[in-house]
């Protein structure tokens, strides 16, 4: 049996995907994947690739979660891998000298997966994780420090990184959230 039209399909403990399919893969302009191990993706398709796609001049962004929510990313995607402007989100654990949790929001291109271009990274430290999620701290406190830089990426690599200022003692801290938009059945 060919999978064409939209629909569901059921890879045994693999992956489970509703959208769109053409001969027998997954395409179209939108279609949401969950992985047997937590991975989400909800976005556009080809040829069984995640894929973003233009709907009236704009590229239009998708979403990737992975690692139960500590990794996510927001944006464009090309032959299954991040490839234009987009914004990624990770969080790191406390390890060895670190006391902190670290969120790490980085905006700016990316080409075949990897930083490419001029973009920005927030890096916030906090101490306890069950505050980072509504992203407003008083330093003085000792809840978070953020560090803003400038970068340069070529291919992933960075070329050059400035740092744009660090939080002072008795700021007040807006972090820039990642807006995610919510993907329901």
């Amino acid at each position: 049996m060919v999978r064409h039209g939209i629909g569901r399909f059921i890879a045994e403990e693999d992956y489970e995907y509703i959208g769109e399919f053409k001969n027998n893969q997954r395409s179209g302009k939108m279609g949401k994947c969950f992985h047997a191990n937590g991975d989400f993706y909800a976005g556009g398709w080809r040829d069984d690739l995640m894929e973003s796609h233009k709907e009236y001049g704009v590229v239009q962004d998708s979403i990737l979660i992975k690692q139960d929510g500590l990794e996510r990313y927001f944006g464009q995607f090309k032959e299954g891998m991040k490839h234009g402007k987009g914004t990624s989100y990770s969080e790191r654990e406390p390890s060895g000298n670190n006391l902190y949790h670290e969120i790490h929001i980085y905006k700016g291109h990316f080409v075949k997966d990897e930083r490419h271009g001029k973009g920005e990274l927030y890096i916030l430290r906090v101490k306890d994780r069950n505050i980072s999620s509504n992203y407003h701290f008083q330093k003085d406190q000792g809840y978070a420090i953020i560090d803003k830089y400038e970068q340069q990426h070529i291919n992933g690599e960075l070329k050059s990184s400035k740092k744009l200022f660090i939080s002072a003692p008795n700021e007040q801290i807006n972090f820039p959230a990642i807006q995610m938009p919510l993907y329901q059945d």
